[in-house]
């Protein structure tokens, strides 16, 4: 791995990180690891990385504080379904709760 490759890796991963603020360590970690494998997979021609390669990833992912917002926003609508799902749930079965409750009131008076 040649020494202004690995340094452009990991500029470009350090401003992902440090902008995915708010997301839980394990996630964040999952993410730029996840990025790292990406970009060293595809910036690596016979067996060498290279920086020009690495460039050319980088640029194609994006700018990393655009991608990290993206990332974001993807977390917060994923938690807003499971939230929205979850109240849903109550909704339907707390509904059907309070009248089997009632019911069972009724019988027992």
């Amino acid at each position: 791995m040649t020494t202004a490759a690995q340094e452009k890796i990991e500029t470009y991963l350090g401003t992902l990180r440090t902008r995915l603020r708010g997301l839980g360590n394990e996630e964040v970690n999952d993410i730029v690891e996840e990025l790292r494998s990406h970009i060293l997979e595809k910036s690596t021609v016979n067996g060498e990385l290279a920086a020009r390669e690495v460039d050319a990833v980088t640029e194609a992912l994006g700018n990393p504080q655009e991608l990290a917002s993206e990332y974001i926003t993807h977390a917060a609508l994923a938690r807003a379904e499971v939230s929205r799902r979850f109240k849903s749930w109550q909704v339907y079965f707390g509904g059907r709760v309070s009248a089997w409750r009632a019911s069972l009131y009724c019988s027992v008076r």
